[in-house]
């Protein structure tokens, strides 16, 4: 695929393009052009740490789990990217002039190892003077406690670096690879803290989904399909359709240095938060394209203090080809109560395609086996 090459709802945008579109486009954008349906594949299992069916729950109550960016099966999911090279080069600068310290010198390497000498020289002078190794660093970085974002990564960088020394103080070179490691923490501590700041919600464009089904979603054919109908704009839903976006796909992962380290120095801006969404949030790699999902995104508990947030109305629930005969009763008595259409998934009898069966699951003469 051409690096300049990004898509959102099967139409191409180059790089350019997406850098120029703010996320107020992006809301009008997509109030415009709305899917009538939206789809959420739930697998209907019990939750090994609760012991609850959060699926049964989202049909029960019309809720969806905004579910934190960490449990997504795609490891680069939601991610935030930069040159970690480039990035440790700049703390490391950022910390020799902290401390105090003047390095004149380009290169990474010998700028890691005069850094590195010049901490051992003053950690063990202060040590020298009757300091702890823990006064020693908490002195040497300048750490106070002011409960700002700035001084807590100044804490877990001189905590990082202290564990390190401990743990490691008979190998050698141990200030160059305490530095190493606790730079490799801070980075850690970014890319995650930022990506973790958002709760989301997944959806498709597609009831039919074989992936879909077969994949965790649905629990191998086991679960079903929510079919969520999208109504005026009103209101109601203001804070919904304010927070639901397309996902971009691409097979690039662009930077968003700068803007972390503006995060990491307690300047946060609204063009930090757009490029946390369309570069992080909303990216996703074209391996996934034919999904043509939308997101729900949530900054912390903003749609929901629960993170279970009240959704568009039901409209169907479409039932897993492979779904037991006692889930499927449980299932169809639920939508029954709450009137909701409901429909079986089947195989197409000519194509490798999944359709809605045209007949009632309880009337199919299959509603006896195991599964429709």
């Amino acid at each position: 695929m051409n690096q300049d090459k990004f898509i959102i709802r099967g139409q191409v945008f180059n790089q350019q393009q997406i850098q120029n579109m703010s996320l107020s486009d992006l809301v009008v954008n997509n109030m415009n052009n709305m899917p009538r349906y939206l789809y959420k594949y739930y697998s209907n299992v019990l939750d090994e740490e609760t012991g609850k069916n959060y699926s049964l729950m989202a049909l029960e109550n019309n809720t969806v789990y905004l579910q934190s960016p960490d449990k997504f099966d795609d490891i680069y999911d939601c991610s935030i990217v930069f040159d970690e090279h480039e990035y440790s080069f700049i703390r490391l600068r950022y910390y020799a002039n902290h401390c105090g310290f003047i390095i004149n010198e380009c290169n990474y390497w010998r700028y890691l190892d005069i850094f590195a000498r010049n901490i051992y020289d003053k950690i063990l002078s202060l040590q020298n003077k009757g300091m702890t190794l823990n006064d020693a660093i908490m002195q040497t970085f300048l750490i106070c406690n002011n409960n700002t974002n700035v001084d807590l990564v100044h804490n877990l960088f001189a905590l990082n670096l202290k564990n390190n020394l401990v743990e490691n103080w008979d190998k050698d070179s141990t200030i160059q690879f305490a530095i190493l490691y606790a730079l490799d923490k801070e980075m850690e501590f970014v890319t995650k803290g930022l990506s973790k700041k958002f709760r989301v919600s997944c959806f498709s464009t597609s009831p039919f989904m074989n992936r879909m089904w077969a994949a965790q979603y649905a629990n191998n054919h086991k679960g079903f399909c929510i079919e969520y109908e999208i109504p005026e704009y009103s209101k109601v839903y203001a804070n919904i359709f304010h927070s639901l976006f397309p996902v971009i796909y691409s097979d690039v992962r662009v930077s968003i240095l700068d803007e972390c380290l503006k995060y990491i120095q307690d300047e946060p801006d609204q063009e930090l938060v757009q490029k946390i969404y369309k570069y992080g949030i909303l990216m996703k790699s074209t391996d996934w394209k034919e999904q043509n999902e939308w997101r729900l995104v949530s900054p912390g508990n903003m749609l929901a203090d629960d993170y279970n947030c009240e959704f568009f109305k039901i409209s169907k629930v479409y039932l897993g080809n492979r779904m037991s005969k006692e889930d499927r009763k449980q299932i169809i008595d639920i939508c029954r109560r709450k009137n909701i259409k409901y429909a079986g998934i089947i195989h197409k009898k000519d194509m490798f395609e999944l359709t809605e069966c045209p007949n009632l699951c309880e009337k199919c003469y299959r509603f006896k086996l195991d599964n429709c």
